[in-house]
């Protein structure tokens, strides 16, 4: 195209930018072709056609009324127009505006249009043809968009792209799943010594759940490239998909016994063995793969998170200082709050509350301020603490509610009961439509005993979310535990029961409800479930409760000794214990 074209092409899309001409994509694979400098001298095809040399009126007018009936939402005729264009310039760039055009007017006719002068313009094009080889699955041309794929993989072997794996993706896409498997197959047979054809059908096969088709093309894959290490991982992800996880990792701990020094197949072991909780194990395979390549910062964080979890620190202190000392700032920052967190557990305080306080800004800041202020409110030193609290409700706005809330359960947590009160008053005042809020100072309300405070949160909260259950669950046990009104109380947690059966607070609030209605059958029998899933020393409490009262001591003391060795200074546990014995 000469520059006079390039500089009229450029206004009309400025023109077309002004009314959202991305609107138009199509989901097609984004293949970025490398560098120009990486492109080889030669490409496969050449275009039988060349761009005009000289703009005539008659092309000027067809770009012009091309954008302004763009910019006026006229599609039909924008389309009409840069197929003209398209037509008289020879210029591709018309010929692909025509085609998105009638992509998202969903008119397919229109498309394959314009979309065959796009591969005729422009035929080293590989987004024309992959738009032409899926217009012509479409239509149902299965050979016509075999020779398009065929086209396309040329282009890409000479761009040195991938080209079956974005067949693949291409295909995965497509509705018509028999047909996309025709032609992958179809392309496979073409090439049946290349691997990367079987592991793209593979690909495309697991996609679609076909997962023993899928596993045939790997096996075939790896016998013509043992040494590939996409088939190997891809082969595990198939068979852990198909619940066979052992027979996954069995395979991979093989493949690296054979390729020791392969960083991908350690990492793919390393998940698998986490997603099965033999974390020690993932440890030893994700430090491998950073001693194989120590500048990936990515395993090296993965190291340090791993061994914080498993609760190694010396592992994990030394990873998380070896990002301190990197250039990424958001993982210096991360590094430093999980050091400081360290610190923490290890009841190294005053070290923790420096490393937060080094957090200056970043996505990690507030979270980091958060923890600092926590520790400083439980070492002496809460009016800090509480003015980190007001600065970060300025600072991060977005988060106020939950800020509010954590200043008053850090009060509640130091015995300053009235003080956080106020706090909650404060926030809801400011932010009166925030549910979190409202919930957070109902459940406060109801621990003090103030029945008509919490329950105008809980029912503020309903008005708004009728089917909220832990709120139902919430207003209903607190009418249960508090008041009389048990039949109403009664109400609100069938209704939390019917939305969530299985959650244990609700179990154990219908078994509650059901002991004060004076039902002992129907108490046991949802307070064992409720047991059953959760160890929570309440529900223990109201379990043991209940056999005493039905006269069954023993068991009574049994579920409240058992509960007391896993939570010995649980207020209700001692209370219940106190009253009944």
């Amino acid at each position: 195209m000469n520059k006079l074209l390039h500089k009229f092409v450029f206004i009309a899309f400025v023109l077309q930018l002004a009314w959202g001409c991305q609107s138009l994509e199509v989901n097609t694979a984004q293949v970025t072709s490398p560098p120009s400098e990486n492109q080889p001298e030669t490409l496969p095809f050449e275009a039988k056609n060349k761009p005009a040399d000289e703009l005539s009126n008659e092309i000027v007018y067809h770009y012009l009324a091309a954008a302004i009936s763009g910019q006026r939402k006229q599609l039909d005729d924008s389309f009409e127009h840069y197929l003209q264009a398209a037509m008289l310039a020879k210029d591709p760039v018309a010929a692909e505006k025509a085609a998105r055009i009638a992509l998202f007017r969903k008119k397919p006719v229109d498309a394959m249009r314009a979309t065959s002068l796009w591969v005729e313009y422009a035929p080293n094009s590989i987004h024309a043809r992959q738009l032409s080889a899926i217009l012509n699955l479409r239509a149902g041309e299965h050979q016509l968009a075999l020779q398009q794929f065929e086209a396309l993989l040329q282009i890409s072997a000479a761009k040195d792209i991938e080209g079956f794996e974005h067949i693949a993706i291409l295909l995965a896409g497509e509705d018509n799943s028999a047909e996309s498997i025709r032609l992958m197959d179809s392309l496979v047979t073409q090439y049946e010594n290349d691997p990367h054809a079987h592991y793209s059908a593979a690909l495309l096969n697991m996609e679609k759940k076909r997962y023993d088709q899928a596993l045939e093309y790997l096996n075939k894959a790896l016998s013509l490239d043992p040494k590939w290490d996409k088939p190997i991982v891809l082969e595990a992800k198939v068979l852990a998909t198909q619940g066979r996880e052992q027979e996954a990792t069995r395979k991979l701990g093989k493949s690296i016994q054979r390729l020791p020094d392969n960083k991908v197949l350690r990492l793919a072991y390393g998940r698998l063995l986490v997603d099965s909780n033999q974390y020690e194990k993932a440890l030893a395979q994700f430090e491998a793969a950073q001693e194989i390549d120590p500048e990936d910062l990515g395993t090296l964080y993965a190291v340090a998170m791993l061994a914080t979890q498993i609760e190694d620190y010396k592992t994990a202190r030394n990873a998380w200082n070896q990002l301190r000392s990197g250039n990424d700032k958001e993982k210096r920052n991360d590094a430093t709050y999980f050091l400081a967190q360290i610190e923490e557990l290890e009841g190294n305080t005053q070290k923790a509350m420096d490393l937060y306080a080094e957090i200056k800004d970043g996505k990690i800041h507030t979270d980091a301020q958060l923890r600092l202020a926590g520790l400083k409110a439980a070492n002496d030193q809460l009016e800090d603490a509480r003015e980190i609290f007001r600065q970060l409700r300025v600072l991060d706005y977005h988060r106020s509610a939950q800020i509010y809330i954590l200043e008053a359960q850090t009060l509640i947590d130091l015995g300053h009961d009235h003080e956080a009160l106020k706090v909650f008053n404060t926030a809801i005042a400011a932010i009166p439509d925030d549910l979190d809020l409202r919930y957070a100072r109902g459940l406060f309300a109801a621990e003090q005993g103030d029945i008509a405070l919490a329950e105008k949160d809980f029912q503020y909260i309903l008005e708004e979310q009728p089917e909220h259950a832990d709120t139902l669950n919430a207003l209903g046990y607190t009418l249960a535990d508090q008041t009389d009104r048990y039949e109403e109380a009664y109400t609100y947690i069938l209704k939390a029961y019917q939305l969530k059966p299985d959650n244990p607070a609700i179990l154990d609030s219908l078994g509650w409800v059901y002991y004060r209605l004076g039902d002992y059958k129907q108490a046991l029998n949802y307070l064992q479930k409720a047991a059953a899933s959760n160890s929570d020393a309440e529900i223990a409490a109201h379990l043991g409760e209940v056999f005493w009262m039905t006269g069954d001591r023993d068991k009574a003391r049994d579920v409240w000794n058992k509960a007391l060795k896993e939570d010995p200074e649980s207020p209700k546990l001692k209370e219940v214990m106190q009253r009944l014995q």
